[in-house]
């Protein structure tokens, strides 16, 4: 079986109702080196974080807590859904358990509970060996964003959000083997016999330039498109594997 895909299905820029909603359900713990070159970061990153409408998890915010800043908070970790590392020249202090810095174990944590992650390097050409061998842990999986000053990293975080929140609010959809993106779930039409079909499906399908089956014809020609067969790709060739 050959399997389309939509490959110029991307996912639309959520409206701000719908990246509020998104923010609200989102926990995002912000990991760094505890340091002075890293507080100012820390606190405006944060502070996106709260204009967002998400929570942000953070050492600062703990309060009440009798540990040293340097301890890894993996329970933290556990209860995010999305991993924010902040990486700069140094690596931190070595836990003498671990052998890694509370910001590295925090990270293998995130990656072992399944957490979204975005990871943030600055000063890559002055760091420590130990932190240049972290990053290139973390690029081994992901590709880490850079940053020059608060502004940058602040911005930089923003878009990255928004492309997180883009791709949760417009899955993607796979009927039969063709796959393309959910661009708006709705109340599903009644098909012939009076069954019910995905409203999600039909507004892709359309979006895609199909018909399913059943579905009542249109004089759009926006929703106006051949009917949907198996192996129909549904706007362009079928990537490649890998």
């Amino acid at each position: 079986m050959t399997l389309s895909v939509d490959t110029s299905g991307t996912a639309p820029r959520p409206d701000p109702q719908s990246l509020a909603a998104w923010a609200g359900d989102q926990r995002i713990f912000i990991s760094s080196v505890m340091s002075a070159t890293m507080a100012p970061l820390r606190t405006a990153v944060v502070r996106l974080v709260d204009t967002l409408g998400a929570e942000p998890v953070w050492f600062e915010g703990f309060g009440g807590r009798d540990d040293d800043a340097e301890v890894a908070y993996l329970s933290e970790v556990d209860s995010s859904s999305i991993y924010l590392g902040l990486l700069g020249r140094t690596y931190g202090r070595l836990d003498k358990a671990t052998r890694m810095s509370a910001t590295h174990a925090e990270y293998r944590r995130a990656e072992e509970r399944g957490l979204a992650v975005s990871v943030w390097v600055s000063g890559e050409d002055d760091v420590v060996a130990d932190e240049k061998a972290f990053i290139d842990e973390v690029r081994t999986f992901h590709t880490t964003g850079t940053f020059t000053d608060t502004d940058d990293l602040v911005e930089g975080i923003r878009r990255r959000l928004t492309q997180m929140a883009a791709g949760t609010l417009s899955p993607w959809v796979k009927l039969g083997d063709t796959v393309f993106r959910a661009v708006q779930a709705r109340r599903p039409p009644r098909g012939r016999a009076g069954s019910r079909r995905s409203g999600t499906q039909y507004r892709s399908a359309q979006r895609a330039g199909l018909r399913l089956p059943g579905s009542p014809p249109s004089s759009t020609p926006h929703q106006r498109g051949p009917a949907w067969e198996p192996g129909r790709c549904c706007g362009g060739p079928a990537p490649s594997s890998g």
